[in-house]
């Protein structure tokens, strides 16, 4: 099984317990009540929720998972068109893959670097990370020293934490490592593939093993 397939069934394996863990306890009065008060939230002038687009990403992606209409779609999207002229952001990124508003951020990002600060938090890390992959810009980043950096985020479990060395594992944090190694094995040269390999089957391993820890910490 190579590591993407390794990585898929993973993380599709986290997400599905997770999720249906929740979904399954709503009642349709829950269900509503979660729906009206997101929707409370949303500004008419240009649909953003929450007054941020990190608020409306959430509202999207939660009413998404509802199985619920996201009200204003045309306003939203070209509010995040309009936005990104300015900076272009993982939230508006995933904003525009959510509501397929097909804006070209590509052609419209005008940066001639990619930092990426390796000691951030792995979150922050992920985030530059898949941003750089959306952007077409692997070339900016030095896959090598990534993968020598995220070493340190792995717990003696073989899990992820999202602070540097602190040991304290969690689910989202495993689920953003995978994802980060999975691009490492796509982008290093030959000389690291084996030993990317080698920890995405170590970590694979370990989640099912650990799965109850992890879901404590949750």
């Amino acid at each position: 099984m190579d590591s993407k397939n390794i990585f898929s069934r993973s993380l599709v394996l986290m997400l599905c317990l997770c999720i249906t863990s929740i979904i399954s306890q709503l009642t349709n009065t829950d269900i509503n009540y979660i729906k009206n008060f997101i929707i409370s939230q949303q500004e008419e002038s240009n649909g953003v929720f929450g007054k941020s687009y990190d608020n409306t990403y959430k509202a999207i992606f939660s009413l998404k998972l509802l199985n619920e209409p996201v009200p204003l779609i045309p306003k939203i999207c070209r509010e995040i068109s309009f936005e990104a002229m300015n900076e272009i952001t993982m939230q508006l990124m995933d904003i525009n893959e959510l509501l397929n508003c097909k804006i070209n951020f590509e052609h419209q990002y005008a940066g001639t670097d990619f930092d990426i600060k390796l000691n951030s938090d792995l979150e922050t890390i992920f985030k530059r990370v898949n941003m750089a992959v959306k952007l077409q810009l692997q070339a900016k980043i030095n896959w090598e020293i990534l993968f020598e950096n995220l070493k340190a985020f792995i717990t003696p479990e073989k899990l992820f934490s999202n602070i540097n060395g602190s040991g304290r594992q969690s689910l989202i944090s495993t689920a953003y490592g995978l994802k980060l190694l999975t691009l490492i094995n796509e982008n290093v040269g030959e000389k690291y593939k084996e030993e990317v390999r080698k920890e995405i089957i170590l970590i694979f391993t370990n989640i099912q093993s650990e799965f109850q820890l992890l879901r404590d910490v949750i």
